[in-house]
């Protein structure tokens, strides 16, 4: 097996040529969400939209089921045991034979052209669309038996082709293909006759084009034999990047998938760059009844497969080098360090007129490490903090009322705000990684590859010393690659998406670090006119820019939102929080919680300038 100088530096599959790298990278959690369509029995013959942000797995899931990739697991069961399985208990596979491959088509920009309304007529658009995909789709099926059997061009006319008598009346006025070839050929001389067409922008009649995707319907593995035996039973027919066409195109596919009940496999995946801001919203069923929606990286397994990415591709180091062997997994403070926060925690109590006294001798009498009496004294502080905030209190708290106010969730408030007011480690560790990359599998490659040439520079530095990042290292070099994405955002996405993300972190850091608020971390903010949202009752603002920005946020994963109850009569919120490696970027801890109602005047200023936050304490 090939070893590479840095196993993490590959990112995407699509750009991973070689097949024994990528299946040597492979892991059976890659494939859970569609192992849970399978055990349902509504995978197979049924229409799948495989959704996600840029960089969550879409391509690497349709590339398992390629027709190398499965020869090349099932060929190898000893050395790919788990993947093996896995496509054996989808029913891809048995001991002695496949019996479903991809058929794998990749969306371009050039159906785009398709939507020219001064040449095409919506209904041209249609016909000339579905039949440059009948084409396609048609040639990628064949080329997967070739890659099957390993059959060149010449060689197709060896594979007998008996199609239904359904399919052999679409071919009319042509004769029916007989082979392989012929049908090769039918599909080779549609694809250039509409190319051409689109080219040209000639002007087309009825004749031109078909009325129906009638390839994912009727064209069937089994139609495909070599002396009398079948080679694959069932195609899974895969179209890829379905965001590079229109909507218009979008609503074409869907109602023609689901009106013709298809009985084939089909899987389109897609980014959510074509999806509206209210399907982007939580509670939006995109599940039908005629079809399902997979949504990549929404749950507990995402990260389980995270684990497995660095495993894999750790074991194809040249270095031989673990990585989750060699990241410091903890960050232990000094005595000093922790004297440093109880310090300032006692000067600031001491300033609230002794109202605090018996509490703190609570502290010195029952906590003994210099870590509990940091984190219990700083809670103390938040405390008082806060009660200042609300009502002077008119005569000091007893010694026994101790546990009353000082609770586990102030506690945890404590810890999690004491590294970023303190300057101290963040981002460390394993389970930080994954937290860092929610959703999104490129993310925590791009960490893992950052860190991993650190590893390689200590190695050559220090060859005979053990390799180990410490907590401070990773956290400074995460920080400095997330504000290097951060800085990227702008030409990525637009001035207004830029601007608009640089105030909510700046906004989400002033309000963490006061530590006077109701919550210890902010990273996240509700619309308080939500139910007026886009236009409906709000006319003085532009709600459609507001809607633009967010859009474009959901869809790339750089905002996520989460549904939670609050005020009278447990009235409910979207909130939007940021994704963990903006919070990075901000030297925001990651926790949940935390989040601030904001009107629509309020966000959409954010939108058309950036603003100078006021950040409360730092030392």
């Amino acid at each position: 097996m090939q070893q590479y100088e840095n196993p993490f530096s590959m990112r995407a599959s699509e750009k991973m040529t070689a097949d024994d790298v990528f299946v040597s990278l492979l892991s059976d959690d890659s494939l859970y969400p569609l192992k849970e369509y399978s055990e349902r029995g509504s995978l197979w013959g049924n229409l799948t939209y495989i959704c996600s942000a840029p960089g969550g797995g879409k391509t690497t899931m349709m590339r398992c089921f390629s027709p190398s990739v499965v020869f090349r697991v099932h060929n190898n069961k000893k050395d790919n045991d788990k993947m093996f399985k896995a496509l054996k208990s989808m029913g891809v596979v048995t001991s002695n034979r496949i019996l479903k491959c991809g058929a794998y088509l990749l969306t371009n920009r050039s159906y785009a052209d398709l939507e020219d309304e001064e040449v095409f007529t919506k209904p041209q658009a249609r016909r000339l669309l579905f039949a440059l995909l009948n084409a396609r789709f048609t040639l990628v099926a064949i080329k997967a038996l070739q890659q099957l059997k390993n059959l060149a061009y010449e060689q197709l006319g060896q594979v007998e082709f008996d199609p239904s008598l359904e399919l052999s009346n679409r071919f009319a006025p042509n004769p029916t293909p007989h082979t392989a070839k012929e049908l090769f050929d039918w599909a080779a001389g549609i694809e250039r006759q509409i190319t051409d067409i689109i080219e040209t922008y000639e002007n087309t009649d009825e004749k031109h084009g078909h009325d129906s995707l009638f390839i994912l319907n009727e064209l069937h593995a089994s139609d495909f034999t070599i002396s009398g035996k079948t080679i694959v039973d069932d195609f899974i027919f895969q179209l890829d990047d379905c965001h590079k066409l229109s909507r218009t195109q979008l609503d074409f596919l869907r109602q023609e998938l689901v009106e013709t009940r298809i009985s084939n496999t089909v899987w389109l995946a897609m980014r959510y760059d074509k999806f509206t801001y209210e399907e982007l919203m939580p509670k939006t069923d995109m599940i039908g009844r005629d079809y399902n929606s997979i949504h990549l990286g929404t749950d507990n397994k995402f990260e389980k497969m995270l684990g497995s990415i660095m495993e894999k591709r750790s074991n194809l180091s040249r270095h031989d080098i673990k990585l989750n062997n060699s990241l410091e997994q903890l960050s232990i403070l000094s005595d000093d360090q922790y004297q440093t926060i109880i310090d300032y925690s006692r000067k600031d109590l001491a300033t609230k007129f002794g109202l605090y006294d018996e509490l703190l001798s609570y502290i010195d009498k029952n906590f003994d490490t210099s870590k509990d009496m940091a984190e219990q004294t700083f809670a103390l502080m938040l405390f008082a903090q806060r009660e200042f905030k609300t009502s002077f209190p008119m005569f000091p708290h007893e010694l026994a009322s101790y546990n009353e106010h000082i609770k586990a969730d102030l506690i945890k408030i404590s810890r999690d705000i004491i590294p970023a007011v303190f300057n101290h480690p963040m981002y460390y560790g394993t389970d930080t990684l994954k937290e860092l990359s929610p959703n999104n599998t490129e993310q925590f490659i791009s960490f893992c590859n950052v860190l991993y040439e650190q590893l390689l520079t200590q190695k050559l530095l220090h060859p005979r010393k053990a390799l180990l990042l410490s907590a401070a290292t990773q956290d400074r070099l995460i920080k400095d690659e997330c504000k290097k994405k951060l800085k990227r955002m702008l030409t990525e996405y637009g001035r207004g998406v830029f601007t608009f993300i640089n105030n909510l972190g700046g906004f989400c850091k002033s309000q963490t670090l006061q530590l006077g608020c109701s919550y210890g971390t902010v990273n996240g903010f509700a619309i308080k006119e939500v139910d007026t949202l886009f236009g409906k009752t709000t006319n003085m603002i532009d709600d459609t820019q507001l809607e633009s920005v967010l859009r474009i946020c959901l869809a790339n994963n750089l905002l996520f939102t989460r549904e939670t109850k609050q005020g009278e009569k447990d009235k409910e919120w979207t909130v939007f929080y940021l994704n963990r490696w903006i919070c990075a970027a901000f030297s925001l801890p990651l926790g949940y919680g935390g989040w601030r109602k904001r009107t629509i005047r309020e966000l959409t200023d954010w939108i058309k300038k950036e603003e100078k936050w006021e950040v409360g304490i730092r030392m």
